[in-house]
């Protein structure tokens, strides 16, 4: 940990500053790169082993043990916290989100255990270069990049599959050192 006092708390050394409009799970996923770690023993060491971090939609609404743990680690508050969930649309993107049903206007990723199995994580393959994913782009509504007039891609221009952060780099021992990579 990192004291510092103008917040008078310790954080973690491999702090950053999320990003305008940045997921959740994408920011843990660019600290554990700049960690040199991958996702999930990352997670582990922040949130512990009882942490269900990658078996759920985290993103959803991000549970009160992880921000509490958050806020105690990092300059964030709260309601800097909230703002990288979907929790932000609540009231005019949908009327609330459920978590363990279908949520109208927001694209599913169909998690069975650590598995994605739908493609509800989309990206503009120009934006994405910035190294993190949009709030917004988990939207059913975004189709198109607003910003650079791209249709948006659901999956792994490689391989097909769903984006996956925690997968990323699953059997490379050579860890990326510090490059974050984004299935393009």
């Amino acid at each position: 940990m990192v004291f510092i006092q103008a917040i008078n708390k310790n954080i973690w050394p491999f702090y950053l500053k999320p990003k305008h409009d940045e997921l959740f799970t994408s920011w843990i996923y660019r600290m554990a790169i700049k960690s040199n770690t991958k996702p999930i023993p990352f997670v582990k060491s922040c949130f512990g082993k009882e942490s269900s971090f990658w078996n759920r939609d985290i993103d959803l609404i991000i549970p009160s043990k992880i921000i509490d743990k958050t806020i105690k680690h990092t300059p964030l508050k709260k309601a800097d916290i909230i703002k990288m969930s979907l929790k932000t649309y609540e009231g005019f993107a949908f009327e609330s989100i459920k978590l363990n049903s279908r949520n109208l206007n927001i694209g599913s990723i169909g998690i069975n255990h650590r598995k994605r199995q739908k493609y509800g994580l989309v990206y503009c393959p120009i934006c994405v270069k910035q190294n993190y994913y949009r709030t917004s782009w988990r939207l059913l509504t975004s189709l198109i990049c607003v910003k650079c007039n791209q249709y948006l891609l659901d999956r792994c221009g490689k391989c097909y599959s769903p984006i996956s952060f925690h997968r990323i780099n699953i059997g490379n021992k050579n860890q990326n050192k510090g490059k974050v990579v984004l299935l393009l």
